[in-house]
Formats: structure tokens, sequence, C-alpha cells
């Protein structure tokens, strides 16, 4: 539920977030800034899962020990 992908349309745009809903036809997406994309499937030329996580690099070296604790208990209870 978390693994970000990553969608090229067809005028070489680019959006990458969480996949939020999907139809037939339409995509939504995400993005970190917390924008929705809705894009038509017929309008994609790619989609890929990305190999980058969307937690920020080095968030850990930020946070107490706790408070990374508290934070992987807080992300695995939204399953």
């Amino acid at each position: 539920g978390y693994q970000q992908i990553t969608l090229e349309t067809n005028d070489d745009e680019s959006f990458s977030g969480l996949l939020k809903a999907e139809s037939a036809e339409d995509v939504t997406l995400l993005a970190a800034d917390g924008q929705l994309h809705h894009l038509r499937k017929s309008s994609l030329k790619e989609r890929r899962n990305s190999q980058v996580s969307l937690m920020p690099e080095g968030l850990h070296l930020v946070l107490t020990l706790q408070g990374f604790a508290d934070l992987m208990a807080y992300l695995e209870s939204l399953k």
C-alpha cells in the first residue's frame, strides 16, 4: 500500500506517488506534496514501481530511537 509508482504520459510528463484509486479507465496518484493526480490510462506511456522509498532519506538520523520506533509503530497500524 505504500509502494511509490511513477507514471509517464504520452506527453512525456512524469507523475510519482501512491496509488490511491484505479479503474479500468483512470489512475489516481497521491503525490508527496499531497496533490492528487487523476490520469486517464489511455494517456499513459509507461508505469513502473519506484525503487525509492517514500520515507525521506536520513529520517532516522533526526529522530531519537524511541521517536523512530513510534513512527514505525504508527505506520504499521495504518494497514
